[in-house]
């Protein structure tokens, strides 16, 4: 029985739906892939998170739109054309005294004190013209903004650029997942092409229009089978002029097909055919292993420069005190000269100490410059800007003391080979560098693979009536025997000798742990011997000074003597402040190394040491430990 041709207007429905179809899967704009595309991202992320650390941290690429940085450079281009001229002065913070152990200064030690004090303020008075601030810079024209240490962990985090760019290589790891999970899900294709041709055919040119639609649905199987199925329609129509409608004689094609295929030997099984999966997925674990260590050497690294800020003003402050204190023993020279009293040479021994005593208060208020806009640009802040660090920070650093480190050497590595992130990847690389060497072993083999299919036509000029008695069946088997396999041979080679590269990496990740660890180690036992002799340094330069101002104005020493009391009060508290700096950034660096570091909304957090057993509890600290200092492991910073 012959099916009657399907009208003019079932086949203009067809062209016409098949033209919506794709028209509305090709439909979506750039911002809306965009969008799929991180929220796909920020679910894998987050779930890896949270299997990783515990817990979710809202990861986006995207930065806030009212991030400090953009702010301010929106203020500056408000006051590029109300520039004033006018120089503004920077008030540093004023340096804590440095500790003292002794007792209640004596009476006689009191009134010393209290007459140099006196002196200083003279001097400090007498000369403030010599006293303006050194700055070569253009004012600033923002207000200043003050940030404490954990502020500017959380500027730094917004701001920065190394900080975003981290972020990235998380997102664009998370993105090949997404792809790799992708080819193991169902697939669809839709393709449509149009084909016109004008032939000489007798008295007219024969037009003839071939409209062709193609439906797929590809299925990739964790086996390594392939299955696709197919339906294809063509729609030829003999027309005359131009217009496609007006033809009269066309005929409708259609048919149905379903492929299989399936590798028995060569690239069979899961392990094989999940391959670029399994190490996409294992390379998002590493990336954000990666981004968490980033952000614990980030931590350390503003922390260590926010300090080294503080110590700078120190330094300015030890400085510009020392200076006055030149000033004034060159004073006293000179009116000891002017009553014969004071030879020529050692007044101008006391010129030239003065001289380089202001050269070094310069110096020391160049490099705190420096610094800052050295630390303005960790921070990602432009250097226009005019910011200032809480005096308080450097203040607690000096109240806690040095907290003490009651652990071993074995109980830190043993620690940090546990929770030391970047050597976690190295260890799970040469899992990968294994399932690389089988991979590769399996491309040696012989390739047999089985094929079948079935293709169902429809009956004509029809599109979904199927003939299953016209159905066409086909099934094959391939063989390839591993004759030429050279370029395999060699892939295989270096496979194993990537094996054995990764194998001396995480040898050499480990000796580099331990290295890290003990010289931590001794770099905080050294310090604290250091701070120790740094405060008594400080006591007994202070004790010279003040006896060699007693003796000087007698003219019962020389010059000399005041002159180098005074320089060696002036290394001792530098010091001092240095030592205490260098004490609390080793400490962070340790808990860094040992993985025990975090990035938290108030600063940085030194997690606690986990459970330890008794035996493996070492000696008590030496007797001199600072009274005051913390007896826990671990304090928030």
């Amino acid at each position: 029985m012959t099916r009657p041709a399907p009208s003019l207007a079932t086949l203009r429905h067809l062209l016409l739906a098949s033209v919506a179809l794709e028209l509305s899967l090709a439909g979506c704009t750039a911002d809306q892939h965009r969008r799929d595309a991180d929220l796909e991202v920020a679910e894998i992320v987050s779930s890896k998170e949270e299997r990783l650390f515990g817990k979710a941290s809202g990861f986006t690429l995207e930065q806030a739109t009212e991030i400090l940085r953009q702010q301010l450079l929106a203020e500056l281009a408000t006051h590029a054309e109300e520039q004033r001229a006018r120089q503004l002065r920077e008030v540093l913070p004023q340096a804590a005294p440095a500790p003292q152990s002794g007792g209640e200064a004596s009476d006689a030690t009191a009134a010393v004190q209290a007459e140099l004090a006196a002196r200083i303020a003279d001097v400090e008075q007498r000369h403030a013209s010599d006293l303006v601030e050194f700055s070569v810079t253009d004012p600033p024209l923002l207000p200043r903004k003050v940030m404490s240490l954990a502020e500017a962990l959380e500027v730094a985090s917004l701001n920065s650029r190394d900080y975003q760019r981290q972020k990235e290589q998380v997102y664009l790891a998370a993105l090949d997942v997404t792809l790799q999970r992708y080819l193991f899900e169902a697939r669809f294709g839709v393709t449509s092409s149009y084909d016109w041709s004008s032939s000489p055919g007798g008295s007219k040119r024969q037009r003839e229009g071939t409209l062709s639609t193609e439906f797929s649905l590809t299925q990739q199987l964790a086996s390594g089978g392939l299955l696709v199925f197919r339906f294809s329609n063509d729609l030829i129509r003999r027309f005359t002029g131009v217009e496609f409608s007006n033809g009269t004689n066309h005929s409708t094609s259609s048919f149905f097909d379903l492929a299989f295929s399936q590798p028995l030997l060569r690239g069979a099984g899961r392990e094989i055919a999940q391959e670029p999966l399994v190490q996409s997925e294992r390379d998002a674990v590493y990336a954000l292993r990666e981004f968490e260590r980033f952000r614990q050497e980030f931590a350390v690294r503003v922390a260590s420069e926010y300090y080294r800020i503080l110590q700078s003003v120190d330094q300015i402050e030890n400085a510009r005190r020392s200076y006055l204190q030149f000033i004034d023993s060159r004073e006293q020279s000179e009116a000891l000269a002017q009553r014969g009293r004071r030879s020529q040479i050692q007044l101008d021994q006391a010129v030239q100490s003065e001289l380089s005593a202001r050269n070094s208060w310069i110096v020391a208020q160049r490099s705190y410059q420096d610094a800052l806009d050295s630390f303005k640009i960790t921070l990602g802040l432009p250097l226009e800007a005019d910011i200032g660090l809480v005096a308080d920070e450097f203040e607690r650093l000096r109240e806690a003391g040095l907290p003490a480190i009651r652990f071993s050497e074995a109980r830190a590595v043993a620690i940090a080979l546990e929770n030391r992130l970047d050597h976690l990847n190295e260890v799970e690389r040469l899992e990968d560098s294994k399932r690389r060497v089988h991979v590769a072993e399996d491309d040696l083999r012989t390739a047999l693979d089985l094929s079948a299919g079935v293709t169902v036509p429809t009956d004509r000029d029809t599109v979904f009536d199927a003939q299953a008695g016209d159905a066409t069946w086909r099934a094959g088997l391939t063989l390839d025997l591993p004759v030429d396999k050279l370029s395999e041979r060699n892939a295989y080679r270096r496979a194993l000798i990537s094996l054995d590269v990764q194998a001396r990496s995480v040898s050499l990740s480990e000796d580099q742990l331990k290295q890290d660890l003990r010289d931590g180690l001794r770099r905080l036992a050294q310090l604290r011997e250091t701070h120790r002799i740094a405060v008594e340094s400080v006591e007994v330069a202070q004790r010279r000074v003040q006896s060699t101002a007693l003796t000087l104005r007698m003219g019962r020493i020389q010059i000399r003597d005041a002159l180098d009391a005074t320089d060696a009060l002036n290394r001792a508290k530098n010091q001092l402040t240095q030592a205490l700096v260098d004490y609390e950034v080793a400490r962070l660096e340790l808990w860094r190394d040992m993985g025990l570091l975090a990035l938290e909304s108030d600063g940085i957090e030194l997690h606690e040491l986990p459970p330890v057993a008794a035996a493996e509890v070492p000696p008590e600290l030496p007797a001199e430990e600072p009274a005051g200092a913390p007896a826990g492991e671990g304090s928030g910073g």
